[in-house]
């Protein structure tokens, strides 16, 4: 009679455990899912707020205009750092538009007429003689907003641009992701290695007086 209930009890046991351990396992994964899909409620519905900063004057090298850089940065972290440690001649994160300025330090105008995003300003920094220097500055712009997360910033897409040293007559140069461009030609042109609908890399030349590009070659 003891052996017959000892095998019940064991056959229970042997039912039992593993119907709990399951459903303690089954609330911990529904748990862990709960909190994550909640946790990622929150950061969706929650607006990080910036403020709008600007970079000390800067200069246009082999000319006579200077520039000005806005850019983003969150409310509690200027709050911790209020401080901009910046190199001169580095692109702070965020950078939302130029405003520029002549030699006689009046504004001239902004680069955007909106705010975007500027992941690349290019210019020379040093001096070259007068008629050999570029008389332009290329740019990466985004915009506006690409993937609807209501944010321009780093995650949308970005162009090759190019405006005058002022920052007037913006153009786009190609609406495709650049790897990298260069000048030829005297600086009359752009080299420019970039990624096509297939993400097969290519080679064009932008005019930069004519305003037209020209496919050359796929590389790979």
């Amino acid at each position: 009679m003891n052996n017959k209930f000892i095998r019940f009890l064991i056959i229970i046991n042997g039912i039992l455990i593993p119907i709990f351990i399951l459903t303690l396992i089954g609330f911990i994964i529904s748990d862990y899912f709960k909190r994550d899909y909640i946790n990622s409620e929150i950061k969706e519905n929650l607006e990080i707020e910036y403020i709008i900063k600007q970079t000390s004057l800067r200069k246009v090298y082999n000319s006579d205009i200077f520039y000005v850089l806005s850019f983003k940065k969150e409310k509690s972290m200027e709050a911790l750092f209020p401080e901009d440690h910046l190199k001169i001649r580095e692109l702070p994160d965020y950078t939302v538009n130029v405003t520029f300025f002549d030699k006689e330090f009046n504004k001239i105008g902004k680069l955007l007429t909106e705010n975007g995003s500027i992941t690349h300003l290019g210019l020379l920094n040093f001096y070259n003689s007068e008629n050999n220097s570029p008389k332009h500055i290329i740019y990466t712009i985004g915009p506006k907003d690409t993937n609807d997360d209501n944010i321009i910033d780093y995650k949308d897409n970005h162009f090759l641009y190019i405006s005058d040293l002022d920052g007037k007559n913006l153009t786009l140069v190609l609406d495709k992701k650049v790897k990298e461009y260069k000048y030829i030609n005297d600086f009359t042109e752009l080299l420019v290695t970039y990624y096509d609908q297939n993400n097969m890399l290519n080679l064009g030349i932008y005019n930069i007086k004519n305003k037209s590009f020209l496919k050359k070659s796929k590389l790979n």
